[in-house]
């Protein structure tokens, strides 16, 4: 039997559950979330897209053990993850955000991020998919030219892209404030830590 108690983080815990083969019920304080072979298959509190929000926002204790379980949905956690760190971008709690840093990080009106795994767009913010695509164009030539390409970071008047890759995922951000280049390529090399590292090798 595999019972986990600590200190654990909700995400912390789905990293770990990811490449663990079984069936494993995840307990907070108001919700449990079923696993089954790397996969969220069922989430007491509503469906699959219930379950990534509240797998951003929860802060908590944790608790993991083995047991049977309900399968309403399949929800790899590989992307539930990816998702659930891109709606909070910082990769912080609100305690850990600074007056400083929420002073000087670009608005939801001045800034977008996105993730692309392979050919599809596993989320993105504040943009739509066609800007994307145009940015994975742009991406795609600068990788003919520079042979293991891994980052890219563009300014200009209109503002600052930076784009980087991790293994099949290409994460990016766009802010219209050049000044906030630093910012954008921080907040998007946090969500890396999330993305899957059986791949770096690709990096």
């Amino acid at each position: 039997m595999l019972e986990i108690k600590g200190d654990l983080s909700l995400l912390d815990t789905l990293q770990m559950l990811k490449v663990l083969e079984g069936s494993y019920v995840i307990k907070t304080e108001d919700a449990e979330i079923h696993v089954k072979d790397g996969t969220i298959t069922w989430f007491s509190r509503g469906d699959s897209e219930d379950c990534i929000r509240y797998v951003a926002s929860y802060r908590g204790k944790v608790q993991v053990e083995t047991a049977s379980v309900m399968e309403e949905f399949s929800l790899p956690i590989e992307d539930a993850i990816l998702q659930a760190v891109f709606l909070s971008p910082s990769g912080q709690t609100r305690e850990e955000v600074t007056e400083v840093e929420e002073s000087t990080c670009p608005t939801p009106e001045t800034g977008w991020f996105a993730l692309v795994m392979g050919d599809r767009i596993i989320g993105s913010q504040n943009v739509r998919d066609e800007k994307i695509k145009e940015v994975m164009q742009l991406w795609e030539s600068a990788g003919k030219i520079v042979e293991g390409l891994s980052e890219l970071m563009c300014t200009g008047k209109g503002g600052a892209l930076y784009i980087m890759r991790e293994g099949d995922t290409v994460l990016m951000g766009y802010c219209m404030e050049k000044r906030f280049l630093g910012i954008i390529r921080q907040s998007v090399r946090r969500l890396k830590k999330h993305v899957h590292r059986g791949t770096k090798k690709q990096v």
